[in-house]
């Protein structure tokens, strides 16, 4: 989990995939503030905005949604929802199809997913996925989702990603801030 590798483009693409892929999904991204929700939310307009296969969709945007009105217009349209995980309790009640979690290490009330997101899944979210993409943060709740999926447990996967695996990190700039940067960092 590297720092500056795509985690949160990745988030986006795969949000609208799943919301593109099949009418009537209801898709809740998780970021830790509102202030990173609302930037992760223009991450997916940008991607939307600039992809030209978008351009016939039909796609309404407001403040904390988008909606795919893209399918036939006697399929349910489907969503995806942007919201702070501080919300904590008040992001019960939901019917969801699938969850996406960016940064989830640093989500200050902890499990926010597990605890109290997840249950809005037992209606809508037959086969959806919960996805956790996040740089690792100490010994928390996220290390141990991502440790079961290092121990090979039924419906747990985790990915290791190094920053060098990103296309477009600046390698050269990398190597010359460890230069000049404290070893204690």
């Amino acid at each position: 989990g590297s720092r500056q590798i795509g985690k949160s483009k990745l988030i986006a693409i795969l949000g609208i995939y799943l919301a593109m892929l099949k009418p009537d999904q209801s898709i809740m991204v998780l970021s830790q503030t509102d202030a990173t929700t609302t930037e992760l939310q223009k991450v997916f307009l940008d991607m939307i905005n600039n992809a030209p296969i978008m351009k016939s969709s039909k796609i309404q945007a407001s403040k904390q949604e988008i909606v795919f009105n893209n399918q036939t217009d006697e399929l349910p349209a489907s969503k995806i929802l942007f919201r702070s995980a501080n919300l904590g309790d008040a992001l019960r009640g939901y019917s969801l199809s699938h969850i996406l979690a960016d940064e989830a290490a640093y989500f200050e009330q902890g499990d926010v997913v597990g605890d109290i997101v997840a249950p809005a899944m037992n209606v809508k979210g037959k086969g959806g996925k919960i996805i956790f993409a996040s740089t690792p943060c100490g010994s928390n709740y996220f290390r141990g989702y991502y440790m079961r999926g290092k121990q090979g447990q039924k419906n747990y996967k985790s990915y290791d990603i190094h920053y060098t695996d990103n296309p477009y990190s600046d390698l050269l700039g990398i190597a010359n801030v460890k230069e000049v940067a404290p070893k204690a960092l």
